[in-house]
C-alpha cells in the first residue's frame, strides 16, 4: 500500500508550483515588454563587463550619470554603442595631467591594486591599475593599463546628447572619444544586472551570477 500523502504537504507542493508558475509567467512579461540581453562583444567595458558577458538591459530607461548604457553608433547606422554615462548636455569634461575632470570636479578614485589582465579578443596581456570611481552616486571598477596617460580634449557635451567613457580607460575606440558624444534619445536602456559571466576573468576582480551592476 502506498504512504498516504499528508493533506498539508499536497497544499504546500500545490503553493509553490502556483509560484514558480507565477515568477517564469513575470519573467516572460518582463522580457518581453521591458528586459533585453545582450552580449558584449569587446573589453571596452572591463572590468564591470567583459567580452562575452551576457546581461540584461533595461529597456528605454532615461540615461543619468553615472548609467552604464545600450545607445546607437553616431557614425555607423545600425550599430550599438556601450558605455557610462561621464558626461550630460552641458557638462564640460577633460583631462589635467592626466586626471579627468567633469565641470571642473575629479570624480573620487580608489586605486586598489594591480592585476595581469588576458584581452582575448586581441590576444594581447598587460599589467592593470584597477579599483573604484564614483560618477553621479554610482560606484563602479575601473582599468587603466599600467603606465598609461589619460589624454582627453575639453569637449562641452552639446544639447540633447551624452558624453560616454568605457570602464577600460586604456581600451581606446569604443567610446565617445572616438566617435563623440550620442544622442541622448538612441538609447534602448541602462545594464543593470550581470546575468551569466564570461569565463577568465582576473581572480581578483569579483564577479558572480546575476550581479548588479553599478
Amino acid at each position: 500500500m502506498p504512504p498516504i500523502v499528508p493533506d498539508w504537504l499536497k497544499s504546500a507542493f500545490r503553493f509553490l508550483v502556483w509560484i514558480v508558475v507565477l515568477l517564469l509567467a513575470a519573467g516572460a512579461v518582463l522580457r518581453f515588454f521591458f528586459v533585453e540581453a545582450i552580449v558584449l562583444g569587446h573589453n571596452g567595458m572591463a572590468p564591470t563587463l567583459f567580452a562575452g558577458d551576457e546581461a540584461l538591459l533595461w529597456r528605454d530607461s532615461s540615461p543619468e550619470m553615472g548609467d552604464v548604457v545600450v545607445c546607437a553608433h553616431p557614425q555607423q547606422p545600425g550599430q550599438l554603442v556601450v558605455g557610462r554615462v561621464a558626461g550630460l548636455e552641458g557638462m564640460s569634461l577633460r583631462t589635467v595631467r592626466g586626471i579627468l575632470e567633469v565641470n571642473g570636479t575629479r570624480p573620487d578614485r580608489d586605486r586598489r591594486g594591480e592585476v595581469d589582465f588576458t584581452d582575448p579578443t586581441t590576444s594581447s596581456t598587460a599589467r592593470m591599475v584597477w579599483g573604484i570611481e564614483k560618477f553621479g552616486n554610482a560606484e563602479h571598477l575601473f582599468f587603466e593599463r599600467k603606465g598609461w596617460v589619460f589624454n582627453l580634449r575639453e569637449v562641452r557635451v552639446p544639447p540633447g546628447k551624452i558624453f560616454l567613457l568605457g570602464d577600460h580607460r586604456s581600451y581606446v575606440g569604443h567610446d565617445s572619444r572616438a566617435f563623440g558624444p550620442v544622442d541622448r534619445g538612441s538609447c534602448r536602456g541602462s545594464v543593470f544586472l550581470l546575468w551569466s559571466p564570461a569565463p577568465g576573468t582576473p581572480p581578483a576582480i569579483e564577479r558572480s551570477r546575476l550581479q548588479w551592476i553599478e
